[in-house]
């Protein structure tokens, strides 16, 4: 009987994944455009701005279903969003499978949720907002097991390594340029 239970909270948890995975889809596309993100409207095509029936807004299946493609238009939707739900899911299932329904999972995941949002947001706009990184830095000192001078020593050598390779990386890409120029 337990091994069932354990199953069917695997499943949960990746249907769980896929639907947050639908909400940060809604976070990706609002937040730097500074639309709110709680409304009373329900989902419009961005093409032709008719109203998405929730039988057609079910994470995964919808986007399949449809061939990512609006039912109305027929305008294609961005694989993105198939994308990301996709991959919180599997994050969700992959995090539960390791740490079980702990308080751990939940920090860890929304350090994850965070993480996915900010990266899509990042290939698609080039910037993130500075509150979510904010958001990943103090989550990170939640799941962690050091203590919080220990948690700091290791975030401010990790941003080190990050500066210096964005000085390698920008240092190379100006020398090319200079190059070619």
């Amino acid at each position: 009987i337990l091994v069932k239970e354990r199953e069917d909270l695997e499943v949960f948890s990746f249907i769980f994944g896929i639907v947050i995975g639908s909400f940060l889809n809604v976070l990706i596309l609002k937040l730097p455009l500074n639309e709110p993100i709680f409304i009373k409207n329900r989902s419009k095509c961005p093409s032709c701005n008719h109203l998405i029936y929730w039988y057609h807004n079910i994470p995964l299946f919808s986007y399949l279903f449809l061939r990512g493609a609006c039912s109305y238009c027929g305008v294609k939707i961005s694989f993105q969003y198939f994308l990301v739900e996709l991959i919180t899911g599997i994050i969700t299932l992959a995090l539960f499978l390791k740490l079980g329904l702990t308080l751990e999972f939940a920090f860890m995941s929304f350090l994850f949720y965070v993480l996915i949002t900010l990266s899509f947001i990042d290939l698609k706009y080039k910037a993130v907002p500075d509150y979510l990184l904010l958001f990943a830095l103090l989550s990170s000192f939640f799941i962690t097991t050091l203590d919080i001078f220990e948690a700091l020593q290791s975030a401010f050598i990790i941003a080190g390594a990050f500066v210096i390779l964005n000085f390698l990386v920008t240092f190379y890409i100006q020398n090319i340029k200079s190059r070619f120029l």
